[in-house]
């Protein structure tokens, strides 16, 4: 079968804790098998600690990661080989503990509410732990999870990363560009948050960021950007309508990842910040120079057919909240990469 999309299946865990439910682990299992032919990669089934809007205690985070990794040991059990995810505020033990059970891809997931310094230093030490090696690149490959910072996506040797920012931010009014350089060329590789501009009318008029206030040479630049990176798509275009805005946000993004330059990371290994671990070092693997930019989907089909219009072509999906809550088709997506009417018309 030919596939229009990569497809990779998160278990949506998370939002089922908010809602106060539970994912069952026998059938997230069998999903994957029945669908498996037509899934890039999926997820291990996490354990979230706690509840909900209540403050986590040390011993939850401790006995979520011990479940997460007994999910991990019936999934593998089960002739599955998922993506582990290590949580910000665990103890780097269960990171070993992946490496030791042989695991090759390992999703890495920051705290949302830390600060980029809280989340540089626990990156920091994770890279510092994997990289132990003469080339300082990781020994297995990672997935930045809910982590699309440039400044964070650019110092480190990621594998890949997932974005929602492409969707969020144009619901908020927001796109985003590239840094512009004085003789008017993109630099992605400069390790700094790239110019945001505010243009529609749900961010409100914001002095100096908002397109209202933009003066004619960064109009200029802006439509300049506009001609080369989404001809069709025009100022008022990103102003008007939240479909122009994620198509452009993703656009973005998936540039962005095209033009990284992979480097090593040298920070002097790992213990960097009082750790205890004390690991041999690791045999580094090959990474593409490119990183992998995978989008979560939206259902509103504008947003999500213009991913397939401008070649994003690795896609996420919940299971929880696709497969459970809306009955999403799997199959059909991945053999036409579009949503609604369309998806109907090319599958028949």
């Amino acid at each position: 079968m030919k596939r229009e999309v990569d497809l990779v299946l998160d278990s949506g865990a998370f939002t089922a804790w908010r809602q106060e439910k539970s994912i069952d682990l026998d059938r997230y299992i069998q999903f994957i098998h029945d669908h498996e032919e037509h899934l890039w990669h999926y997820v291990n089934l996490d354990t979230i600690p706690g509840r909900y809007k209540v403050t986590r205690t040390p011993e939850q985070t401790e006995e979520a990661a011990r479940l997460s990794f007994r999910n991990l040991e019936v999934m593998t059990k089960n002739g599955l080989d998922p993506m582990p995810v290590f949580h910000q505020g665990e103890r780097f033990y269960w990171l070993e503990k992946m490496l030791d059970f042989g695991c090759s891809y390992i999703g890495l997931s920051p705290v949302n509410r830390a600060g980029v310094d809280q989340k540089c230093q626990w990156l920091d030490e994770v890279f510092g732990l994997l990289c132990n090696n003469d080339q300082g690149m990781p020994c297995v490959k990672t997935h930045a999870f809910g982590l699309t910072s440039p400044p964070l996506l650019l110092r480190y040797p990621w594998y890949s990363a997932d974005s929602v920012s492409w969707l969020l931010g144009g619901g908020f009014g927001r796109v985003f560009i590239p840094r512009i350089l004085p003789d008017g060329s993109y630099d992605y590789s400069v390790v700094e948050t790239p110019e945001v501009s505010h243009v529609g009318d749900s961010a409100g008029v914001r002095k100096g960021n908002h397109l209202d206030h933009y003066g004619l040479t960064l109009r200029a630049a802006l439509e300049k950007y506009l001609a080369k990176a989404a001809p069709g798509i025009s100022l008022q275009d990103i102003r008007d309508t939240r479909a122009a805005r994620t198509t452009l946000n993703a656009i973005y993004f998936r540039d962005l990842s095209r033009n990284r330059k992979l480097r090593p990371f040298t920070l002097g290994g790992a213990g960097l910040f009082g750790s205890t671990m004390k690991r041999h070092k690791t045999k580094p693997i090959k990474l593409p120079e490119e990183l992998i930019m995978i989008f979560t989907i939206s259902n509103a089909a504008p947003d999500s057919n213009g991913l397939q219009d401008h070649e994003c072509r690795h896609r996420l999906v919940t299971y929880w909240n696709w497969v459970i809550e809306v009955g999403f088709d799997i199959p059909a997506y991945v053999r036409t990469g579009r949503l609604g009417r369309y998806q109907k018309e090319q599958t028949k």
